[in-house]
């Protein structure tokens, strides 16, 4: 869980790029790899200092921005698995970077 200053740096990246966000994480290679939604709590209403009305406010309520891929324990003998790790990786890629700016920010601080 990121701390309370990092969440909100988290969030007003979001809020504040939110057709960039939406663009990376409706990527097809990321929807394959990660589905449409994240893993963790939520909140139930609007965080704090965020507008209710916001049209993509369930992207906010989020308490952390974890995505997960499950694999059968069987995709680690694959010959292909390097090349399932590369395809995961640059899918994974622009949403790393998009958060970073965040964490970055906070971190300079």
């Amino acid at each position: 869980m990121p701390s309370g200053p990092m969440l909100k740096a988290l969030r007003e990246e979001i809020y504040e790029n939110i057709e960039e966000f939406k663009t990376i994480t409706h990527e097809p290679s990321f929807l394959k790899h990660f589905g449409s939604e994240f893993w963790g709590e939520k909140l139930k209403t609007a965080p704090k200092g965020f507008p209710k009305d916001f049209p993509d406010i369930e992207y906010l309520k989020y308490k952390n921005y974890t995505i997960v891929k499950n694999e059968p324990d069987r995709i680690y003998l694959r010959m292909t698995f390097i090349d399932e790790v590369r395809e995961v990786f640059k899918a994974i890629k622009p949403f790393n970077s998009f958060l970073n700016r965040a964490v970055e920010e906070v971190e300079r601080e």
